[in-house]
């Protein structure tokens, strides 16, 4: 009886540090989609390498060197419902991500430099859009 009682102890202690290791491994992987990943720390190797980073990643440079970070909820805005009819000429070049319902990417970045927002927006393809030129 007390073999039994020990085998189902180890049993529960084991069960219990396979639970741990699946939620450490788990958390590490939200951690790693969440945060910067570094390309290259040599801010010189960074002048002159190309990169993609995958959907929903943009590219950085920093003084530690570059990589692939997070596009945030914050740096999406998403296209209005309806759009405007008339846009102005000023060039402040957006983003413009493809809707992935609408449109099947081949290639990162999914998506098209505009000459601004309202342009992106008129697109029927565009979901949201970032600041600035398209990741190459």
């Amino acid at each position: 009886m007390k073999n039994k009682s020990v085998v189902a102890f180890i049993a529960a202690i084991l069960i219990i540090i396979v639970i741990v290791i699946v939620l450490l491994i788990t958390q590490g992987k939200q951690n790693e989609e969440n945060e910067k990943q570094y390309i290259s720390t040599d801010p010189e190797q960074c002048k002159v390498i190309k990169f993609l980073c995958t959907q929903g990643k943009q590219p950085f440079f920093d003084d530690k060197g570059c990589g692939c970070e997070p596009i945030t909820e914050d740096e999406k805005v998403f296209c209005p419902q309806q759009q405007a009819e008339f846009c102005t000429e000023i060039y402040q070049p957006v983003c413009g991500w493809f809707d992935p319902d609408k449109i099947q990417c081949i290639k990162y970045p999914c998506a098209q430099t505009f000459s601004n927002s309202c342009y992106a927006c008129r697109s029927e393809r565009v979901e949201y859009w970032t600041e600035g030129e398209c990741p190459q």
